[in-house]
């Protein structure tokens, strides 16, 4: 164990832990039994060069603040209006703009890292969709790594690991994340390297109502060519350890309810090599990679509410005291604003850009 550092809130440990029963306790505040665990989470951020999301430094002054204005500014088609409880809007002649936060887009930033994990999430998700028109259902399989390949800690290596053995049970291929920490009640954090994949099974995961899926023993599926006799044989052989992820819920390997959850959850507590900028944690294989599968991303706008156009970025140079007051004390949400102040100057100005998407100015 190289270097430790420490945890700074509670939510951030129960976003981590993979063990049921601890969040179990923790969501139930037995405080007396959780805390000696919570403090052991808390402990635990690096080993041999890795480290968690969102343990690095924050990148910039204003990561996680209010003040991305997203909004409209044809006021001539903005009118009063009754919102969905009844109450009337003065939207009359006013710019329509949503509060959102500034984010230096890094896993290593605290102030950003969950918003990352979001946003790639919903484009993984997308992705995988596409893909199960071809090749069925998505499964979430977890490969473990045997401890004799402990010493290996470089993720793309694990990650090339992990497909060579998936791929002999029969997976076509996926998304996967590295993850090198696992967490046990009485244990604490440790290091385990693990993959998460989600992708697809050639033949699809025809063991889930099975009940020999449960049994230890290793010739449990003696004679049979399901999913979980290839595992159990490619146990024997390598050593890896692979399943099906299980519901916290019902402790079966269920269909996944959300694709989208699933992968943000995976990366908000993933892996990162320390002081790397712009690493990748979520990569794409097999069927599933950018020559095998192709993908057209849409290009999905946010509309304005009122008149139906799409929003685009502003920025405040107005003096009004509310406007002001939902940047400096992070008052999120949408409002409505006087396009120009008293003097006939206008309060809002179109934040430009340059070819390649950068802020100028």
């Amino acid at each position: 164990m190289d270097e430790f550092g420490r945890f700074v809130d509670g939510e951030a440990v129960r976003d981590m832990v993979d063990d049921s029963e601890a969040i179990r306790v923790y969501e139930e505040n037995e405080i007396e039994h959780a805390s000696a665990d919570v403090e052991s989470a808390a402990m635990w951020v690096y080993y041999k060069g890795l480290t968690l999301v969102g343990k690095g430094s924050v990148t910039k002054d204003n990561c996680g603040q209010f003040g991305v204005f997203k909004g409209c500014l044809n006021v001539k088609d903005h009118h009063d209006h009754f919102d969905a409880e009844g109450k009337i809007v003065h939207a009359e002649g006013k710019v329509y703009m949503k509060n959102g936060r500034h984010s230096c887009d890094r896993y290593s930033c605290p102030e950003c890292y969950r918003r990352v994990a979001f946003r790639e999430s919903v484009r993984a998700e997308e992705r995988l969709n596409e893909g199960s028109k071809h090749f069925g259902l998505v499964e979430h399989v977890i490969t473990s790594v045997p401890m004799k390949l402990y010493h290996v800690t470089d993720g793309s290596e694990l990650k090339l690991l992990s497909r060579e053995v998936l791929k002999g049970v029969g997976f076509l291929g996926g998304c996967d994340v590295v993850h090198a920490f696992r967490y046990t009640r009485g244990r604490g954090w440790y290091y385990g390297p693990h993959v998460h994949n989600l992708g697809w099974i050639r033949g699809g995961y025809n063991c889930r109502n099975c009940p020999k899926v449960d049994f230890a023993s290793v010739s449990a599926c003696s004679g049979c060519h399901g999913f979980e006799a290839k595992v159990r044989e490619q146990y024997g052989k390598t050593g890896w350890i692979i399943k099906v992820a299980r519901d916290r819920v019902s402790g079966r390997a269920e269909v996944r309810r959300s694709i989208r959850k699933t992968i943000s959850y995976e990366l908000a507590h993933a892996s990162v090599p320390v002081g790397v900028k712009g690493a990748r944690l979520l990569t794409w294989w097999g069927v599933a990679s950018y020559r095998g599968l192709h993908v057209t991303p849409k290009m999905v706008k946010e509309l304005c509410p009122l008149c139906q156009r799409p929003l685009e970025e502003f920025r405040y140079v107005g003096s009004d005291v509310d406007v002001l007051a939902r940047i400096k004390c992070g008052v999120n949400g949408s409002f409505y604003d006087d396009l120009v102040d008293g003097g006939g100057v206008e309060n809002w100005v179109p934040v430009s850009r340059d070819r390649f998407g950068r802020k100028i100015g």
